[in-house]
């Protein structure tokens, strides 16, 4: 968030739609500076410090619109307060908008749902976590530093989809101040018309040093290679499919193993949520781990 106390949200709002402005269409600009300026008068915001706004002004409003407003508008209007806070905060909108869903639908709590609900329900993640964690326990004692297990934690970690990962460089990681700088996807109006280019996420001691072991013993040099990804195989950048391949073969590995200990219980029941697990599972469940650890 910005540090600057004497920017109020009016500034921001009007930073951010000029930056829209610039390579968005007409009809997106007009659609976000209305919406941000309905924000702004139902919550009364406008003079607060930036520095003290949360999603909590976001959620009340989104709570105002959904007896009022169709399920589409609502969903529009929520996308639009994320990509706004995103580009101030400089901060990853899927997990602003799932934050301001999931505050929504508590406050709703108790309440008759209605078509918006429903909508904004079906948006939030639904993963088998244990399976998941199963998956990334095998890898840290049994395939540790290696390219699935550092790609996997680095999914969940940062809460990224496995395309934005995989397209990661060398440059975009510093070892030294643990950081990895993050794209935003284009499937929002901070990437899509490069309102920002990157998000700073700050990893644990323990993705740092995964990081470290992959890239002093793992990382295969490419023979043929424009820039230098992070993620390689002999003949460069590793593609979307091979990661799936090589997320399931180690998943089938998982499930091989749960089979052969069936023989109890408690391993009949461990085995019985268990699943294969596939990189949007891991996406899913780190955009879990993050909402629920704000």
């Amino acid at each position: 968030m910005n540090n600057n106390n004497s920017l109020t949200v009016a500034v921001a709002i009007d930073s951010y739609l000029t930056a829209l402005a610039q390579d968005a269409p007409s009809s997106t600009h007009a659609s976000h500076k209305s919406t941000l300026c309905s924000f702004v008068a139902a919550c009364d915001v406008g003079e607060d410090p930036i520095t003290e706004l949360t999603t909590r002004p976001a959620s009340s409003f989104v709570v105002q619109q959904i007896t009022s407003k169709n399920a589409a508008t609502v969903e529009s209007e929520v996308s639009t307060l994320a990509n706004f806070l995103a580009y101030t905060w400089a901060s990853a909108p899927k997990l602003i908008e799932l934050s301001i869903i999931t505050e929504c639908l508590n406050r709703r709590s108790g309440t008759n749902s209605n078509a918006a609900t429903v909508r904004l329900s079906s948006k939030l993640p639904e993963v088998d976590e244990t399976a998941v964690e199963q998956y990334l326990k095998y890898l840290r004692c049994s395939a540790y530093g290696r390219r699935t297990h550092t790609i996997a934690e680095l999914i969940v970690a940062t809460a990224s989809q496995p395309v934005v990962v995989r397209q990661l460089n060398t440059a975009d990681l510093n070892l030294k101040s643990g950081r990895v700088e993050i794209p935003f996807s284009d499937r929002y109006a901070i990437g899509k018309y490069n309102l920002r280019p990157s998000q700073t996420v700050t990893l644990s001691g323990q993705h740092i040093d995964t990081l470290k072991t992959y890239l002093k013993y793992e990382r295969v040099s490419p023979d043929v290679s424009k820039d230098e990804p992070l993620f390689t195989t002999q003949r460069g950048r590793l593609s979307l499919s091979h990661l799936r391949r090589s997320v399931r073969e180690t998943s089938e590995t998982v499930l091989s193993q749960a089979n052969k200990t069936a023989d109890s219980e408690q391993s009949e029941k461990q085995h019985s949520v268990s699943q294969h697990v596939t990189p949007e599972m891991l996406w899913q469940y780190g955009l879990v781990q993050s909402v629920t650890a704000q």
